[in-house]
């Protein structure tokens, strides 16, 4: 028998979620011919104007009482996971990425308040640049995870942060937040920024997307 999921089986599975619109299993790997289908849905039931901006449905902002600050001790030599490897050494001896980034704030930024607010999540790390507070996303390049998720992620967080409180915590004033997606060009997200959708789900969020290759920044999307 086939796994094949049908187009009415995929989007009843986002409309009948009990969480977060990123935390539907099915969006991490989605196969090419559901992307369309995923995107055309969310873009036409998920979405709504605020502010002269588009966002998510539904998305409270969280008051993290707590400092988002975090006071991490971990290095590349110390154990740390892949992807925090990857950000720590985004910010370490590479002229041409930290033109890109400007400098590193955090990473692995918590968002919750308490354990009620489950699927909160963390932010992967936060950069300044242009004197603007970027929260970013990560995609490693041994990732499968699709962009489509990771849009909906970061755009999620976004909404979740207290990000008055946040750009305090930090010793920040005045500064716009806004949200990044950072991949590289040998993960398998990287192919589907040729999708239609996927593109205008990025410039509708107002998503800045860096690719990154094995060795140096080459390709910079706003």
């Amino acid at each position: 028998m086939s796994n094949e999921v049908t187009r009415e089986k995929f989007i009843n599975k986002l409309r009948d979620r009990t969480g977060y619109l990123y935390q539907v299993g099915i969006l991490a790997t989605p196969k090419n011919n559901y992307l369309r289908y995923a995107a055309d849905y969310i873009i036409e039931n998920e979405v709504e104007p605020a502010r002269n901006k588009w966002q998510l449905k539904g998305i409270e902002e969280i008051t993290r009482k707590k400092s988002y600050k975090q006071q991490h001790r971990a290095t590349k030599n110390s154990g740390t996971r892949g992807e925090e490897w990857f950000i720590l050494d985004l910010f370490e001896k590479n002229a041409d990425r930290n033109k890109v980034f400007g400098g590193l704030v955090d990473y692995q930024i918590p968002l919750r308040n308490t354990r009620a607010n489950k699927g909160t999540g963390k932010i992967d790390f936060a950069f300044i640049k242009n004197g603007a507070f970027f929260l970013a996303k990560m995609i490693p390049a041994y990732s499968r995870v699709s962009l489509l998720q990771a849009i909906i992620e970061i755009q999620t967080y976004y909404q979740i942060a207290d990000k008055e409180k946040m750009l305090s915590d930090y010793g920040f004033r005045y500064l716009e937040v806004r949200k990044c997606i950072v991949l590289f060009s040998n993960c398998k997200a990287y192919k589907q920024l040729a999708n239609e959708q996927i593109l205008k789900m990025i410039k509708m969020f107002d998503i800045e997307v860096i690719v990154l290759d094995s060795c140096n920044v080459f390709e910079q999307l706003k």
